[in-house]
């Protein structure tokens, strides 16, 4: 019974950083992420309370999944960057440019 304590500590402890990952949330470019990131973190710290998995072993599933997290927003940027370069790259390619030299400046339109 002596680790009963930090076994509810471990929810407790998860309920913390979820209530503040809520909030973040909010705010973040791609939220769906930070809600996996909540669920996994609830189930890792159930599972230490139930005795199913060890510390140990959770703070590998959290690491694990924060490293697959941040893939995930990297592509998410990634591709949103492409998309909006190969827009732009459109629109300047249906736009013809002419550039007239006036004294000492060149003016386009």
């Amino acid at each position: 019974m002596r680790n009963k304590p930090a076994l509810f500590t471990a929810i407790a402890r998860a309920q913390c950083f979820n209530d503040a990952d809520k909030v973040y949330c909010q705010i973040v470019r791609y939220p769906d992420l930070i809600d996996l990131r909540i669920a996994k973190r609830m189930e890792v710290a159930e599972g230490i309370a139930s005795g199913k998995i060890t510390c140990a072993q959770g703070m590998l599933e959290l690491s694990q999944l924060q490293t697959q997290l941040v893939d995930e927003e990297q592509k998410r940027s990634l591709a949103a960057r492409s998309v909006r370069a190969q827009e732009a790259a459109a629109i300047t390619a249906s736009s013809p440019t002419t550039c007239t030299k006036y004294r000492n400046s060149v003016v386009c339109f």
